[in-house]
């Protein structure tokens, strides 16, 4: 069953499966481009305990466990 979203918008993929294939391949491509010049893939935190220290960017804070959580405008502040 489709739960549609704000505006209509339904949250099921539209992509077809040899557009996901497609996709699947070139991330992988990617990856090994990468991986062979031994670049490590890393994922940043999507929260973190401390904003942003530029004052010119606002955000998203949110709360888990009681401790407020910040959504980071810059992934590679981390990196």
């Amino acid at each position: 069953m489709a739960y549609p979203l704000s505006g209509g918008t339904n949250w099921q993929p539209s992509a077809d499966g040899a557009t996901l294939r497609r996709r699947a391949t070139a991330l992988a491509q990617v990856r090994d481009f990468f991986a062979v010049r031994g670049v490590l893939e890393v994922d940043p935190p999507v929260l973190a305990r401390s904003a942003s220290t530029d004052p010119a960017l606002q955000c998203f804070v949110t709360h888990t466990n009681h401790q407020p959580r910040y959504l980071h405008t810059s992934p590679e502040f981390f990196m």
